[in-house]
């Protein structure tokens, strides 16, 4: 190597990093680095410049290994480097390994693991068939000294990450012939006779993979476990022996989930690594118990294996081990140790995987190990932790566990869990929003399991759990009747009514034909119901939480009805308790009406669960009911439930179809009157009349005098206030008449009715109903017109905009509490009320807020409306007119629709009338309006994301990261930004679920929608249009919006593969949109699914047509021969193969850096932090072809 060269790299990384370098200087030595990476004699330079013996820095050995790096990974096979010169690398890389190390104390990691990586690419291209010595060299070099044991440790874990783990593009491509190799060096001769014995592994019915290795050879596997089980003894004695434990470990953790277990078995690995838990170094017992988790965490695809490696070595002694390990842990714990608390938490989850997979994967009692009743025992000490994120831990093994065979019949016993704040504090950085979140999930854990423990042995729960509820129940009343309701005490009432809702459900739905209980056990439950509920307490907030008895008793009630009266009149006191006198407060007033409700909808609930038993005194309840409709001043959604509640009840029980119409007649006529009346229909007569009605115009008025008088917010004069609330109560009546016929429809379908039948009760009111739902919807949509907005004084603009609420929903997604705060002032204004009482003085800012709420309301009512009559079929398509009507309604003004309008105009209306379309109708319905909307929507998407990417993404590429976004938000950061950009990716994503739901749906729904899939390709416009929204959903900066595009065209394949007019649209414009998105890195998380569409497109197209050739030989650096390497390669081999050639031949247009692409995964060890915990146990464009790959098909 010339000393000129030496000299220059020296001088240009010195350069580089001098901290008081020019930046013209050093970007003057960075162009020289990178020139060095052009040169074909870069291996020469870079192997002398690594080697540890020549002394040059760190950073001039890191460069020099990088040189080395470019020429393997980037050059060794695109014909820079012959035969000849590929050997010398091999042996450069083969003598860095050797001897271009330090000692292993000294050596900086980086520089081993680039040394390692170095030998693994070198390794997958050549061996083993140009390489057959490769495992042999190794063999020897691992007994010279530790450097190079470790070496040799990183280069098989990284070969079995690259080949078995990770999605490698170079191992992809030979990755039978190295997962063969592979596997056959690290089991022995022995194991792999015993599991191949005629030498050879059937792959296909003409394939054979030889799996012989070296005749007597004990494979690594039984080489590592020896070294491993030597350095745990050597510790303290040899300075090494900790970094190669913990290297031995984590290069065996990269094994666990795929070797065979005989072969671990043999070596008698298992002991080892439990032993590995007792040593006092704190690196090598979280090494062992990451080892631990992912062959705990392993799906054995036999009985006999899970049996021959699991319980043998825990049932003597192993178990013994792990329960020693923990205990030691937990002892010498204290909060301020944080890597201590890491290893705690790793060991308690690895102690319930073990519970959860190897004794749960199957409801089998012979799993079952011998040593179970310790195992148990375990659990209780891990569940006895004072941190809520370890003990809590074990609600997974008990919620897998309460389903066994023979688990749900072990005896338990109680355990004492007295939680540590300290330890909440270490676990959530004093996050306070996500430890609420955590502390809440747990609790709704506890009571989901309480319910799983009454449904398997309900009465042993009763009977055990009721006498504690009741006394705890006794001592809160008193403390409620004493002092009154505080936070303290709802929130411990809020727990006992949740564990008693828990047991009562479990009970009821154990109450089925195989019960067992007795007409005692009913009994006593009934009596504890009736117990439970018998409280006289005036506490509102303890009559609205005992209606939650009532719902979960329900089917309790159904099989042992003695009460069932007595419960009904309960309800309808604590309904009728709910009436506040005039001297109630604000506060007061509240509670009684969210109990009012909640009592309401308790009786619909309870008509849900037993409409026959409450059928025969119908009559007497439809009294009630009305008694109370006459003498309270209700609400309307209030009396929109109690008449729910009586349609429940007929239309659910089995009485004759005579009484149910008449009951549904009696209840629905009376709706769709006021509905249809003239002056609802003179409401809509007009714009104006609207604008009147719900009270725009008065505003308009009152706008000007705020103006003229120069008053920021006035108050309104009692006179104003006196005609606002003439047209609060006129628009109230509007979307009350409208929700209540919508209530009643809903209700029957929620009650099971069929589609045809609830047709038959509809259809004589449809003609009274569309009419004014499709006005009131145009009256809407008109608001946002240009004409309409221009008479707007500009704070009554604010009618229009997104509501404090919805802008609060969207940011607070994404940022903590202590960050939305500065911009929920600016936007609520600093004298803005929080809640403005009916009493009090209402101003102009109040009425803006309520009007803009009811808009949003309304829309969404009218929308749904609308969308569900669509399931009533041929009765609702045969409506003289309905197409041209909905169009008026529902596409009046489209142009000024807003995007998140667009998204419940999508989800709500267009889906289910696409959908919903009965065969027969398709020819008349859909070609007259289908093509028109996607192709306008189309047109206002591209428009928008073309806006809102010139103006730059707030938001991250993945969608965990956007429910995730981070705490401290820039303060810079435009929180409308956020806003506009998310409610453009929800319409996005509204689209492309259309698109789902008609191509792509569940299996339920394929057979269902074939017609219809039919129908819209046949179509020439429409299945044009539908090709054109796909490549644009596709290329979109939203990676879910992308990856349900790509679902849809990979569904999409065989149908359009039939029919030869639509061949370009998928080999040209989808796989053009799909590599212009390959190209671009925002869809790096996308790629493997891309990837998948493109190979899928030219296996399917490329013998039909020659456009996919075509458009592969315009692709950057692609030459004639390249592409004919690919195409014979590509035709001869099977279909992973033929995803890892499409890969690798696309390289240069994939859109990441070349380091970003070979960048690995953080870990393949299951994650037991506090975040996925929370997450874990949680009950997210162009038309012209070829835009947007301007630069990428150049010739």
């Amino acid at each position: 190597m010339q000393q000129e060269v030496v000299s220059n790299v020296l001088n240009a990384l010195d350069v580089i990093y001098n901290p008081v370098s020019s930046d013209q200087d050093r970007q003057a030595a960075q162009e020289y680095c990178e020139s060095l990476k052009k040169d074909p004699r870069c291996p020469i330079y870079g192997h002398d410049l690594a080697l540890a013996k020549h002394g040059y820095n760190d950073i001039v050995r890191h460069f020099g290994l990088g040189l080395l790096e470019e020429a393997v990974r980037f050059h060794w096979g695109d014909g820079l480097y012959g035969d000849q010169e590929r050997e010398i690398m091999k042996g450069y890389v083969s003598d860095l390994l050797a001897n271009g190390t330090k000692e292993m104390s000294v050596e900086k990691r980086f520089v081993k693991e680039k040394v390692a990586r170095l030998f693994v690419e070198v390794v997958k291209r050549e061996w083993p068939v140009r390489w057959p010595d490769m495992d042999r060299h190794l063999q020897q070099l691992y007994e010279t000294n530790p450097g190079v044991r470790e070496l040799i440790l990183m280069v098989y874990r990284g070969l079995a990450e690259d080949i078995f783990i990770y999605e490698d593009m170079v191992a992809a491509v030979r990755k039978k012939e190295l997962q063969r190799a592979l596997f056959c060096v690290l089991v022995s001769d022995n194991v792999l006779q015993i599991q191949y014995p005629e030498g050879v592994k059937l792959d296909s019915e003409n394939d054979f993979v030889n799996m012989r290795g070296e005749q007597g050879n004990p494979g690594w596997m039984q080489r590592w476990t020896a070294s491993l089980r030597h350095s745990l003894e050597s510790t303290g004695a040899d300075p090494n022996s900790e970094a190669l434990s913990v290297a031995l470990l984590r290069t065996l953790s990269a094994h666990m989930d795929w070797i065979i277990p005989k072969a671990i078995v043999e070596a008698n690995l298992l002991p080892v690594i439990c032993n590995a838990l007792l040593v006092e170094s704190l690196s090598v017992r979280t090494a062992a118990v990451e080892c631990l988790l992912i062959l705990f965490n392993r799906n054995f695809t036999s009985y006999d294996d899970r049996a021959a490696l699991i319980w043998p070595v825990l049932d003597h002694g192993g178990l013994d081990v792990i329960f020693a390990a923990f205990q030691k842990a937990k002892n010498d714990l204290n909060a301020a140790d944080e890597e201590g608390y890491q290893f705690v938490q790793k060991l308690a989850q690895s102690i319930v995987t073990l519970g959860v997979s190897q004794i749960c994967f199957k409801r089998n009692i012979s799993l079952v190990p011998q040593q179970f009743a310790k195992y148990l025992d375990l659990l209780f000490v891990v569940g006895s932790h004072p941190s809520y994120h370890v003990s809590s831990a074990t609600i997974e093994f008990w919620q897998s566990g309460l389903r066994h065979e023979f688990v749900h019949i072990y005896q338990y016993r109680e355990s004492d869990n007295s939680p540590a704040m300290e330890y909440l504090d270490l676990d959530f950085s004093g996050i306070a929003d996500d430890m609420k979140t955590f502390v809440g999930n747990c609790r709704q854990r506890i009571i989901e399991l309480l319910r799983l423990i009454a449904k398997t042995r309900p009465f042993d729960s009763f009977y055990y759990l009721s006498p504690q509820i009741e006394k705890s129940m006794a001592s809160l009343v008193l403390e409620l009747k004493a002092s009154g309701s505080s936070e303290r005490l709802l929130r411990i009432l809020d727990v006992q009514i949740g564990v008693s809702e828990a047991l009562l459900l479990g009970i009821g739905s154990s109450l089925g034909q195989d019960s067992k209980a007795t007409e005692q056990d009913l009994f006593n439950v009934d009596s504890f119901i009736i117990r439970m509920l018998s409280d006289d307490s005036s506490d509102m907030n303890l009559r609205k939480s005992l209606l939650n008895i009532v719902s979960s008793s329900a089917d309790i009630i159904r099989v042992y009805p003695r009460s069932t009266f007595s419960i009904l009149e309960k309800v309808f006191n604590i309904l009728t308790a709910t009436f506040s006198s005039p001297e109630d407060g604000d506060s007061a007033t509240s509670v009684r009406s969210e109990t009012r409700l909640k009592a309401m909808q308790t009786l619909v609930k309870l008509a849900m669960k037993i409409p026959n038993q409450l059928m025969p005194t119908y009559n007497e309840i439809a009294a009630a009911v009305g008694n109370i409709m006459n003498q309270f001043a209700l609400k309307g959604p209030e009396r929109t439930v109690l008449l729910e509640f009586m349609l429940t009840i007929g239309l659910g029980s089995d009485t004759d179809e005579i009484k149910q119409r008449e009951i549904f007649s009696s209840i629905v006529e009376p709706l769709v009157a006021a509905w249809a009346s003239e002056h609802i229909s003179n409401y809509l007569a007009s714009q104006s009349a609207f604008q009147q009605v719900i009270g725009i115009s008065f505003l308009m008025l009152a706008g000007q005098r705020r103006d003229s008088q120069g008053i920021a917010d006035p108050d309104l004069t009692k006179q104003e206030s006196e005609e606002l609330n003439q047209s609060r109560q006129k628009r109230q009546e509007l979307l009350r008449c409208e929700s209540a016929l919508h209530t009643m429809y809903k209700r029957m379908i929620d009650i099971g009715m069929a589609d045809t039948r609830i047709a038959t009760f509809w259809q004589p009111y449809l003609a009274s109903i569309l009419p004014n739902t499709l006005m009131f919807t145009r009256a809407l949509h008109c608001l946002w017109s240009t004409p309409v907005r221009q008479q707007f004084p500009q704070p009554l603009e604010a009618v229009l905009h997104i509501s404090d609420s919805e802008r609060a929903f969207i940011i607070g997604k994404y940022f903590s509490y202590n960050d939305i705060m500065p911009f929920a002032k600016r936007m609520l204004g600093k004298g803005q009320k929080s809640k403005v009482s009916r009493l009090q003085t209402r101003n102009y800012t109040d009425e803006i807020n309520s009007l803009r709420s009811y808009l949003a309301s309304a829309r969404e009512e009218s929308y749904q409306l609308v969308g569900n009559l669509s399931r009533l079929g041929t009765t609702y398509y045969s409506i003289p007119g309905l197409l041209d009507n909905l169009q008026a309604s529902l596409f009046c003004e489209a142009e000024v629709i807003e995007n998140r309008h667009w998204k419940l105009l999508i989800s709500l209306v267009v889906r289910p009338l696409v959908l919903n379309c009965p065969g027969e109708y398709l020819q008349s319905f859909l070609p007259q309006f289908f093509p028109e909307f996607l192709g306008f929507l189309n047109r206002k998407l591209a428009t928008d994301w073309d806006t809102l990417i010139a103006a730059g993404l707030k938001m991250s590429s993945s969608e965990e990261e956007q429910d995730n976004f981070p705490h401290g938000a820039d303060e810079n950061v435009d929180v409308d930004d956020i806003v506009t950009e998310k409610i453009l990716r929800d319409a996005s994503r509204a689209l492309v679920e259309f698109m789902v739901q008609i191509f792509a749906p569940g299996e339920a729904s394929q057979e269902k929608n074939k017609v219809l899939q039919a129908f819209l390709l046949d179509d020439a416009n429409i299945a044009t249009s539908v090709c054109t929204t796909l490549t644009q959903l596709i290329t979109v900066k939203d990676s879910s919006t992308c990856q349900r595009a790509i679902n849809v065209a990979l569904k999409l394949m065989q149908p359009i593969a039939q029919r030869p007019l639509l061949y370009d649209f998928m080999a040209q414009r989808v796989l053009t949109a799909a590599l212009e998105a390959l190209h671009d890195s925002y869809h790096e998380e996308d790629q493997d699914r891309l990837l998948l569409l493109i190979t899928e497109i030219y296996i399917a197209f490329r013998p039909l047509i020659d456009t996919p050739l075509h458009l592969f030989a315009k692709l950057p650096n692609m030459s004639p021969s390249k592409l004919e390497t690919f195409e014979n390669s590509f035709s001869t081999s099977k279909e992973k193969q033929q995803r890892a050639l499409t890969k690798q031949l696309l390289q240069d247009i994939i859109g990441v850096s070349k380091g970003q692409w070979y960048r690995k995964q953080q870990s393949y060890i299951p994650d037991t932090s506090v975040k996925a915990a929370i997450k874990r146990h949680e009950d997210p464009n162009k038309e012209e072809e070829g835009e947007g790959l301007p630069d990428l098909f150049d010739d």
